[in-house]
């Protein structure tokens, strides 16, 4: 710890004057090699960890010129004051405070990575601080980890101390934080010199650097936990973020059309969630005689999640009809906007005569090294009737005979069929369909016709693995563990997923070879998807873990001693 002085002060004074009188104006020196070197403070007043300060400004002198809208706008002082001055004198700023600092505590001035160098533009590597204290002692807590993102840089960490407010009312998007930091190109982040007390983190790409969370126009990171830091904890580390775009927009019924007289066609805002569609959530009703209409089923296309087609009984083309979205939700799970969920429409006497199409089947004719595991997916041009599909659907092995399975229906437009058993290596398969058991709810068909696509399966000899260990420093975490080994070879292969009771050794068998990426998270809630959290009201986020590295998978070498480590945040 250093006492501030007078001969600090005077020093600062000759050593700002020299700089004025040499560089009168923001402008780096003519030629010389690229520059590639980040910009640095090299020289601060007071200097770091300084207690006893009694002045009114600051001094910080970087390595090359920088641009000083970026310092002025990567600038934060914690606890806030309530303006800042700057004075620039080449490359040195002199950053006066619009008020008394406070006595007996621990100040930190913070610059974020946002600071850039004049000739090249050139980041700041990582964040800045500047701590000194107004009395004998300088706060000692401190929270670091890392943001995970494939820009992983610049992103703005608030920490609110929970100590200081009610923590059910904190709201990042209205309550600016005690301290902030950035993190640096690899998306580490520390946060020093903090006062004790629980804090909540949240990790922000602050787009409008105002140091608020603007729903919609930032990304946001929740951490898995609140910190308390006391002399006996006085730090938290290896604390991870990821970082979401928070949907908090009610979705709402944009119009309704009579497609045909049995078919209603429904546009929303937004992609909405098809889950819910078993409690009926639409009601229609016969304006003149002001009755329900019967309903039939209802269905969101695969390729058109904003787009709802209701099927009713026959319509009067005579007659007007409004149709009401009651407890419709869209994916992130806000309900509809009440005051704009209903439209209305003129019937229709058209009857239908189209045909369902093929739109999709997940296996391409003639494919080679399809998986043993392998599920098979079509998705249709509308909704078909489940019965007459799945008595035509064949999967049939190279003798003729038919592999046996299970049909899962996503909705009337898409269904998979998973084979009991695995099917056999290097071996010729084939669907067949007579497109006449592919019907929509109007029974229209394409008759005389035979839908078939062969393929092969995998050659084990092509075949490798990925084999380790999980580790988890919370033993008492008994949440299911999710783990995902996910091609970047074969952007259109699916993942490969696992679940485990806890820590131990994994293996992932039978993987084509090719470059792999390995996470994996604690599946708190139980719905099979990592939960990013709430930023308000809170929620925390599940726990996760990504491996390093890409993982190199080759045929007949398994890849051993992976090690997949969760973070205790």
């Amino acid at each position: 710890m250093r006492q501030n002085s007078t001969v600090d002060r005077r020093a600062l004074f000759i050593f700002s004057g020299v700089l004025a009188l040499c560089c009168a104006g923001q402008a780096p020196p003519p030629g010389g090699p690229p520059d590639t070197a980040p910009p640095t403070v090299i020289r601060t007043y007071p200097e770091g960890n300084t207690t006893g300060f009694r002045d009114q400004r600051i001094a910080l002198e970087f390595s090359e010129y920088v641009e000083r809208r970026s310092v002025e706008e990567s600038i934060f002082v914690s606890p806030a004051v309530s303006s800042l001055e700057f004075d620039w004198r080449g490359q040195e700023v002199e950053v006066r405070f619009g008020e008394s600092l406070r006595p007996n505590v621990t100040y930190v001035v913070t610059l974020g990575t946002d600071v850039i160098d004049v000739r090249n533009r050139n980041h700041m590597a990582e964040s800045f601080a500047l701590a000194f204290s107004t009395g004998m002692t300088l706060d000692s807590a401190s929270l670091r980890g890392k943001v995970y993102d494939p820009k992983p840089g610049g992103v703005t960490l608030f920490a609110f101390n929970l100590d200081d407010r009610l923590q059910d009312t904190l709201n990042p998007a209205v309550s600016r934080p005690d301290y902030v930091t950035q993190t640096g190109g690899d998306g580490s982040f520390k946060l020093d010199h903090l006062a004790w007390g629980t804090y909540r983190l949240f990790a922000v790409r602050d787009e409008y650097r105002n140091f608020l969370y603007d729903i919609q126009v930032d990304q946001i990171g929740m951490a898995a936990e609140d910190f308390e830091l006391s002399s006996q904890n006085p730090a938290a580390e290896d604390i991870q973020f990821r970082l979401t775009k928070e949907d908090t927009t009610h979705p709402f019924l944009l119009d309704a059309q009579a497609v045909d007289k049995n078919t209603l066609r429904v546009r929303f805002s937004e992609p909405i969630d098809p889950s819910d569609l078993s409690r009926g959530p639409f009601s229609v009703v016969d304006t003149i005689a002001n009755t329900q209409f019967s309903k039939r089923e209802v269905y969101f296309p695969i390729t058109s999640p904003a787009v709802c087609y209701v099927r009713t009984v026959s319509q009067d083309s005579t007659r007007w009809y409004r149709i009401t979205a009651g407890d419709v939700r869209d994916t992130a799970g806000n309900i509809i906007n009440p005051h704009v969920n209903s439209a209305l429409m003129q019937g229709s006497s058209r009857a239908d005569t189209m045909p369902p199409q093929i739109l999709v089947v997940s296996v391409q004719d003639s494919s080679r090294n399809v998986p043993y595991d392998a599920s098979f997916g079509l998705v249709f041009s509308e909704g078909v009737r489940k019965k007459p599909f799945e008595l035509g659907f064949g999967l049939l092995d190279s003798s003729a005979h038919e592999v046996e399975g299970t049909f899962k229906w996503r909705n009337f437009t898409a269904v998979r069929f998973q084979p009991h058993t695995p099917l056999l290596p290097r071996a010729w398969y084939r669907i067949r369909l007579p497109l006449g058991s592919v019907q929509d709810f109007g029974g229209n068909q394409t008759k005389d016709s035979v839908f078939l696509r062969s393929f092969q399966t995998v050659d084990p000899r092509k075949l490798g693995s990925i084999r380790g260990r999980l580790e988890d420093p919370l033993e008492g975490d008994r949440t299911p563990l999710q783990i995902t080994a996910q091609s970047i070879s074969d952007k259109l292969a699916a993942p490969h997923v696992q679940t485990f009771s806890g820590a131990g050794p994994f293996s992932f068998e039978e993987l084509m070879e090719g470059q792999y990426v390995l996470s994996g998270f604690r599946d708190g809630d139980h719905t099979g998807n990592y939960s990013v959290g709430r930023s308000f009201p809170f929620t925390r986020s599940e726990r996760f873990a990504i491996y390093p590295d890409t993982i190199k998978v080759r045929a007949r070498w398994p890849v051993e001693g992976i090690i997949l480590k969760f973070g205790k945040y």
